[in-house]
Formats: structure tokens, C-alpha cells, sequence
């Protein structure tokens, strides 16, 4: 067995005839180069992961069934492992859907293993669709014997214990893992744990691309040794060609991979896309990790789902400065439009910010002046509002922010762009956000980014090539709104309110424990009560890439209705 093959490839869910296409694409590269290699597809290749409640459609079910046996004639003079739902049928003949890993061998299925450990937490809903089977897969190749897993089997030792003693040549680790901070360095710890438990060469692959708001990094591995890590580039696709030396005179070493070339694989026109920034092999820093991740979701994003460009509202404030960066990187100045929405109290340092970046990023950009509009619908207020309580001042903001959404939306119509929302995570915790105002839009690109981040963010994107003023970057951050209205005016400095955030919400500390590391009671008390409060508007958002380990949505399902505090 001289020459593995990792194929990191992005596959679409759902788009079962696309994905069979870029596996066969792969095949027929790679048979006549290195015939007789193992050829590794990550877990869901034929679905695309996750399909959620489309894998209670038995007709979808069935065109996954099918697809993995048409796949039969092209795995000729080839090993190839890959993923997919598939059905089996217990001993009374009912049928049960399984996340599978299937082993062809010269054009037959050698064997399937079903995936043992089933997630069923964070963005996981896997018992809800999969059965599993207890049945360990050893399969031999080429005289080695191969162990198979799929992702969250790595997690659980109980998975791979079995094969510490059955004398393995290798292990295969099929994986559809989202990126979050630092997962990568998780992923190499659970590595090694099966190295050490297993005393067995691992090789780790997994799967690239974006779907919703998950973002899937790549950056599969192998380790030949406890320190011995061979990285397949992150946030990349293609079938990377590794020749693998079983004979390797160190002593420590049972199996040394050299990774001799990548292979680009065409995708259809719903996956074709420009380069990233970065293109570097081994481990990236995390703001290039982060700052990537944000880009493919967002480029999957618009182009799986067909859209032909994107529009938002460019503020002269760091939000939006962020985000239309992000979309420039991700799809090209000549897909993003972005509108300047001016209220009475918008700068005149905003509107020349505003400019200034639309002429930086050379992008397509339209100053829209709301004061007359706003008047209007103010007049027609003024009737019912003089015989109210005096709460005009928030309902005013709201006005402001909701006429906004409404000419945006109009443009997303006109150009056929979707409407991307450019709040963070450190505003939608706590409510700092007008739902069908700022909140409109399709996708929210910086939506689980602390502000922070935004920072950090910023600069290491302006360190690559200006693209965003300097001065939108140290200004005070505003909402402009309101008469001299900056964000500290009803928040608290963002390095504390971010610190609190994340204490609550993706540690689950209690008020008690985050006061107890040194913030002020009241101000802890106040923030996570906002949190709790403003749920319902967080279901309302739109969905936005995930880079943390809580992301709001369906990481963080709280009831919009309930008193406990």
C-alpha cells in the first residue's frame, strides 16, 4: 500500500448527483496515476453533512442508498473508504439508517461500519436520525490491517481501545468536524490519544466547505508517531497524495507519509469560488483561522444558495466595516454593493468613512438620505404618541434602524443580493440590535464574533492590505441614532461586557461565580439578565457563521418564555 489519498473536498447537502460528480472526478484522477491506493472521502460525502430532518425522507434516503452502489464500477483497481447515510436491516427485517463508513475494494462493497458514538449536543442532533451497531471494522488491504472510525468515535476511547491489541498497521478517522477556536488543537490531542491507546499511525480526514452556519476547515492529518504530525493544508480542497514508507528505518516509526501532490478537484458552478487570503500548509494563527472561517461561510453561503451578489449597510462604523471586508475577500468587489442609510444625527465623519472604504475595497456604493422619510413616518405617529407615556426617544431609534431595514430589503429585491445583517455576538447577547431594522437581513456574517474580535479582526485584516480606515477602527463606537450617542452609554466597556458574555453563556457560570472573579454585581446581574430577556429576538436573527463553542442559535436553545433568573 504505497500511496494514501485524503480528499477534502466540499460537498453540497443535499446535492447528491454534485457529490457523487466530484467523487467520481477523484477516481478517475487518481486510477491512472496510483492504481492500488486507498482513496479516503470524509463521513457524509454522498449527503453532504448535516441533512438534518431530510434524513427522515426515506426518498432521500433512498437516492443516498443508490448513489453508494452506482459508485461500484468506478472504485476499480482503487480502496476507497467514504461516508453516507446508509440503511441496514436487522434480523426481523426492519430497516434503520446509519452515519456509515463504506469500504469499496475493486468495484464491490468490501464492508460498511456504522458509526458507534451518535453526538447528541451543541449543533448535534445525530440519535435523533442514526442507529448504530456494535461491530468494530478491521478490514485488510494490500496485506495491512486498517481499523475504521468516524468522527465522534476518535472522542470516546471506548470506540478504539478495541484495536490496541489486534496487532493494526493503521487507523482511518472519517470526519465531518465543524471549526471552532482552537478545535484543531483538540482534534491532534484526540490524535494522539488514539496513537498512544492504539500504538497505531492514524490518519484523520475531513471534510471542507461551509453549510449554514457551520464552516468545515479541512485541515486533516496523520500521525506516524507521538510527534510525528503530517497536515494536510486547512481551509483547502482537493485529494492530496501522500506515499507512505512501512519500512521506515526509525525505530519509533512504523509508517513515515510524504505529501507528494494535490490534486485539484473541479466543482460544480454552485461551489466554484475565488482563492482565500491565505494558502499556507501546518497550522494557521488563530485570527487567520477565525478570519478564514468567516470568509467560506459566507462564501458557500451566497454561492450554494445561488445568490448572485450581496448588499449591506455600510455605517462608517467597525461592524459593517468588518463584514464588507469579509464579503470582498470572500466573493470579489464586483459581487458586493454597499448603501450608506444617513439619519439626522449620522456624522459627517461617517458618511466620509463610508466613502473613503467604498473607494478602498473599489466596490459599488450609494449614499441614501432618510431625514424626509423619517419625518413622514414620524408625523403620522404624532397623533397617537401625544396621547401616550413619553417612550418616543427609543421608538424614534427604532424608526430610524427599521427604515433602514425596509430600503435595504428593497435593494436585496431589486439586485437579487442577499441582505447581509452586520450585528456581533457581543450586541445580539445583549439585545444591543432593532429586530427588522439592523437585524435584517439573510446572513450574519460577524454574528458569533465578540466585538472584541471585531478589533482584532480588523487590524490583522488591514496588516494584509488596507481595507478598512484607520480612523472607523479607533473612533468611539455609536449607533448614531441619537444625539452624541456612543454604545458605553448604556453598555459597559467591551473587553467587560464580552468577558461576562462568554462566562455565561459558553461556560454556563452563575452570576455568583462570574462576580466572584472580580466584575461588578450589578453589572453582571444586568448583563445576564438582558441575555435571558432578549432570546426572542435572537430566534429572529438570522443565521451567521460559527467560530465558538456557543454559538447563538442552535447552540444555545433557551425558551423565549421563562422567569428563571
Amino acid at each position: 500500500m504505497k500511496y494514501l489519498i485524503i480528499a477534502q473536498l466540499n460537498p453540497t447537502v443535499g446535492d447528491i448527483p454534485g457529490n457523487l460528480s466530484l467523487i467520481r472526478q477523484t477516481l478517475h484522477k487518481v486510477r491512472s496515476q496510483y492504481p492500488n491506493a486507498v482513496v479516503i472521502f470524509p463521513e457524509m460525502m454522498i449527503s453532504g453533512y448535516c441533512p438534518q430532518d431530510l434524513l427522515l425522507r426515506p426518498d432521500f434516503i433512498q437516492q443516498c442508498q443508490q448513489g453508494v452502489l452506482d459508485l461500484c464500477p468506478d472504485t476499480k483497481n482503487l480502496c476507497v473508504i467514504l461516508g453516507s447515510p446508509y440503511l441496514i436491516n436487522d434480523d426481523e427485517g426492519n430497516f434503520s439508517i446509519t452515519n456509515a463508513a463504506i469500504v469499496y475494494q475493486d468495484e464491490k462493497i468490501l464492508t460498511t461500519y456504522a458509526k458507534q458514538q451518535l453526538p447528541n449536543y451543541s449543533i448535534f442532533d445525530e440519535k435523533r436520525y442514526f442507529t448504530t451497531q456494535k461491530n468494530p471494522a478491521i478490514i485488510r488491504y494490500q496485506n495491512k490491517s486498517i481499523g475504521l472510525l468516524v468522527c465522534e468515535d476518535g472522542w470516546k476511547k471506548e470506540s478504539y481501545q478495541y484495536f490496541k491489541n489486534e496487532n493494526m498497521d493503521l487507523i482511518i478517522s472519517i470526519n465531518a468536524s465543524p471549526f471552532e477556536q482552537h478545535k484543531p488543537e483538540q482534534r491532534i490531542e484526540i490524535g494522539q490519544d488514539i496513537y498512544q491507546t492504539t500504538q497505531t499511525p492514524l490518519v484523520y480526514a475531513n471534510l471542507f466547505g461551509g453549510q449554514d452556519e457551520l464552516v468545515f476547515d479541512g485541515n486533516s492529518f496523520i500521525i506516524n508517531a507521538p510527534q510525528d504530525i503530517s497536515y494536510l493544508p486547512q481551509f483547502q480542497s482537493g485529494a492530496f497524495v501522500l506515499e507512505a514508507d512501512w519500512q521506515a528505518e526509525n525505530s519509533e516509526h512504523s509508517l513515515t507519509t510524504t505529501l507528494v501532490k494535490k490534486i485539484t478537484i473541479e466543482h460544480s458552478n454552485a461551489t466554484e469560488f475565488l482563492p482565500l487570503i491565505y494558502h499556507r500548509e501546518g497550522p494557521l494563527e488563530n485570527l487567520t483561522q477565525v478570519y478564514s472561517a468567516l470568509q467560506l461561510g459566507l462564501r458557500d453561503y451566497v454561492k450554494k444558495n445561488k445568490f448572485q451578489k450581496v448588499i449591506l449597510g455600510l455605517s462608517g462604523g467597525l461592524d459593517s466595516a468588518l463584514t464588507c471586508a469579509i464579503a470582498v475577500d470572500a466573493l470579489g468587489a464586483d459581487k458586493v454593493i454597499a448603501v450608506m442609510l444617513s439619519s439626522p444625527y449620522t456624522s459627517a465623519l461617517s458618511i466620509d468613512l463610508f466613502n473613503q472604504q467604498a473607494d478602498l475595497l473599489n466596490i459599488e456604493h450609494h449614499h441614501i438620505k432618510l431625514s424626509d422619510t423619517i419625518d413622514s413616518v414620524e408625523n403620522k405617529l404624532l397623533p397617537i404618541w401625544k396621547n401616550l407615556p413619553d417612550n418616543q426617544a427609543i421608538s424614534r431609534q427604532n424608526i430610524h434602524a427599521r427604515l433602514r431595514g425596509l430600503i435595504l430589503m428593497a435593494l436585496s429585491n431589486e439586485y437579487n443580493a442577499l441582505l447581509l445583517a452586520t450585528g456581533n455576538k457581543s450586541e445580539l447577547a445583549v439585545g444591543y440590535a432593532t429586530m427588522y431594522g439592523d437585524m435584517a437581513g439573510g446572513f450574519s456574517p460577524i454574528k458569533d464574533v465578540y466585538k472584541t474580535l471585531v478589533y482584532q479582526l480588523s487590524d490583522y485584516r488591514n496588516a494584509i492590505s488596507p481595507a478598512i480606515p484607520q480612523q472607523v477602527i479607533t473612533r468611539p463606537p455609536t449607533a448614531e441614532l441619537a444625539p452624541d450617542q456612543k454604545d458605553t452609554d448604556t453598555l459597559p466597556e467591551y473587553p467587560v461586557l464580552d468577558a461576562i458574555i462568554e462566562a455565561f453563556v459558553e461556560k454556563k457560570y452563575s452570576t455568583e461565580q462570574i462576580i466572584n472573579q472580580g466584575y461588578d454585581a450589578a453589572t453582571v446581574r444586568r448583563i445576564t439578565k438582558l441575555i435571558l430577556k432578549n432570546q426572542h429576538k435572537r430566534q429572529q436573527a438570522s443565521i451567521g457563521t460559527k467560530i465558538t463553542t456557543v454559538a447563538f442559535g442552535r447552540d444555545f436553545r433557551y425558551p423565549n418564555t421563562q422567569q428563571w433568573q
